[in-house]
């Protein structure tokens, strides 16, 4: 009986030494994916990328250009748009809207938490001359170049959508001619 007893008690102490060093042991640590860019849903961007726009879809006041992008709800994403953005970069331009959107405190809320975050913008005719031919480009990121302004940090980049505008028959170039006199965001 004592052999039994004494059986069971080592037993029993190397289970319990074997769930201690089990139980010791830290958790893997587990290296995070690295951050993606935003990425814009451009089939379900109104209104749409593939049609010219004739007139400004905006009546005054209101935000008629939606872009839904996806994102990391844990990031706070910045956006701009830019009328006749010179795709060759140019650190002048200045964006006619800059915003910035923590998809509700950082993805505390529901639309955050999906990973699709939805902007809408109007283009303020009180600067942009409408009467002229204008491409309008919305770039998203996480963060931009500090000294060009239209340039997403790399990595992870961003993503962008440009809309083209003719309100005449023809229109020989899209150039940066039409901005009105003091025009542009603060």
């Amino acid at each position: 009986m004592n052999a039994r007893f004494a059986l069971s008690v080592i037993a029993a102490a190397g289970s319990a030494a074997v769930v201690a060093c089990v139980l010791a042991d830290p958790p893997p640590i587990v290296t995070p994916p690295p951050v993606q860019a935003p990425l814009i849903l451009s089939d379900s961007v109104t209104p749409s990328l593939t049609e010219i726009l004739h007139s400004n879809p905006c009546p005054v006041g209101s935000d008629c250009f939606n872009v839904p992008v996806q994102v990391d709800p844990d990031q706070t994403v910045l956006w701009r748009v830019f009328v006749d953005l010179d795709q060759k970069g140019s650190p002048t331009q200045d964006a006619i809207i800059k915003e910035q959107d923590d998809g509700g405190v950082l993805g505390v809320t529901g639309e955050a938490g999906s990973g699709i975050r939805n902007f809408s913008f109007g283009i303020p005719e009180s600067l942009v001359d409408m009467s002229r031919c204008h491409t309008f480009t919305f770039i998203v990121a996480y963060d931009f170049v500090s000294n060009d302004f239209s340039k997403p940090v790399t990595p992870p980049g961003g993503s962008s959508a440009t809309w083209f505008y003719q309100p005449v028959a023809n229109c020989t170039a899209f150039d940066a001619g039409g901005l009105v006199e003091g025009g542009g965001a603060d």
